[in-house]
């Protein structure tokens, strides 16, 4: 079973993606904003990494950079889901080493089909 750890300052955020996440079969870590996030990942090394980018204590870009100084061979795979969406952000996000990145709001279906993407490239 992949381990996903999702990472969202906005609660009604976290419940959702854990639910849908659970309910596909995963196992899921939540993480309320971005240091608890990097706490977490000293300890721990899930497949996935579902990352919001603005949080207090530490940004997405901060967790990002996390797992891949951990991961530096770039095993884990790392969705980034945000409201914000524009050119220069989606560009910055992938330069810091997301492999993908999903517009808020979303739909269930798409979300565990990201998931499922990144869990057959990644060899998972």
């Amino acid at each position: 079973m992949q381990k996903i750890l999702i990472v969202d300052d906005n609660e009604t955020m976290l419940a959702t993606v854990n639910t849908v996440l659970s309910k596909a079969g995963y196992m899921v870590h939540a993480a309320s904003n971005g240091k608890a996030a990097i706490e977490h990942l000293s300890t721990n090394s899930p497949d996935i990494v579902i990352t919001d980018l603005q949080m207090p204590y530490a940004n997405g870009l901060n967790v990002i950079d996390t797992v891949r100084a951990k991961d530096g061979g770039r095993s884990t795979g790392i969705l980034v889901l945000s409201s914000l969406g524009d050119e220069a952000t989606v560009t910055e996000l992938f330069r810091h080493g997301a492999d993908d990145y999903v517009r808020v709001p979303f739909r269930a279906v798409e979300l565990v089909s990201r998931v499922e993407k990144l869990i057959s490239q990644k060899g998972l």
